[in-house]
């Protein structure tokens, strides 16, 4: 989609409750999301383009999110709600769900606390 994810937070954040938060490789330039089911689509079938794996690891340098921001401008907000952080498409679950808990435990919790 192509959406400024800290330029949404700074216009939203005051509303927040919750966030999901998930970095992605690809960006749907071919607006796919609008399709019906788009998640079996996409996900399963790599959309129109084929994309093997849309979304990564929060600290993934391949990743076109920068989470870092992402938190700093929800830090700003005073966000006090939940953060749920997503894994979907990993080829092995296990290791992304530990690489993004430390990421969150190490990178941005430390980065609240200095």
């Amino acid at each position: 989609m192509g959406l400024d994810p800290v330029a949404m937070i700074g216009r939203f954040g005051a509303r927040l409750l919750h966030v999901q938060l998930k970095n992605a490789l690809e960006r749907d330039t071919l607006d796919e999301y609008k399709l019906p089911f788009p998640d079996k689509f996409m996900l399963a079938g790599g959309g129109a383009r084929k994309i093997a794996r849309w979304y990564t690891e929060l600290e993934d340098e391949d990743g076109i999110v920068d989470i870092a921001a992402c938190h700093a401008a929800l830090v700003a907000q005073a966000f006090a709600g939940w953060i749920v952080v997503e894994s979907e498409q990993s080829p092995v679950p296990a290791t992304s769900s530990m690489l993004n808990g430390w990421f969150v435990k190490n990178r941005l919790r430390q980065a609240e606390l200095a």
